[in-house]
């Protein structure tokens, strides 16, 4: 028992308000499962106490785990957008310029800050020929099943 009279552990009901809004539902969805009123479910979120002190921990260790799982995926990310840009894909190749800032929505240069500091002299159009071209080159032979070099000759795999 804490020294104000408040119980220094969360309640049966309040464990399962904890869980069910962790785990992603609504306060409506919580308060009509548990049978408690909206009034009460804000008390315990708002007010200092045990309730909104395990809420606020348990949902910062979720936030941690969860940018730690999407973390561990950026390489296989940056790999697959790798393969996606060497195969030609001139679409992915705007969406990182885009995701950089680096270009508009209309493919055309944004020139600020971040861009500035980058010698950049790229033309979206230029990149898009440039990547499509890589494509063809990257394609396979239709006669003979050969994967074409941007030379033009055939490669072995």
């Amino acid at each position: 028992m804490a020294p104000d009279g408040t119980s220094d552990e969360v309640s049966p009901v309040q464990e399962l308000a904890l869980t069910s809004l962790l785990e992603g539902c609504g306060p409506s969805d919580v308060c009509a499962e548990l049978s408690i009123g909206r009034s009460t479910l804000w008390r315990w979120r708002n007010q200092p106490g045990v309730f909104r002190d395990e809420y606020q921990r348990r949902r910062a260790e979720l936030t941690a785990a969860n940018r730690q799982s999407v973390s561990a995926l950026i390489p296989r990310a940056i790999s697959a957008v790798s393969a996606a840009l060497n195969e030609g894909d001139a679409a992915i190749g705007v969406q990182v310029l885009r995701g950089l800032n680096w270009c508009q929505p209309d493919g055309e240069v944004e020139e600020d800050d971040a861009a500035a500091s980058v010698d950049l002299d790229i033309s979206i159009d230029g990149l898009i020929r440039e990547i499509e071209e890589n494509a063809r080159a990257a394609a396979t032979c239709a006669t003979c099943g050969e994967k074409a070099t941007a030379q033009g000759g055939a490669v072995s795999e």
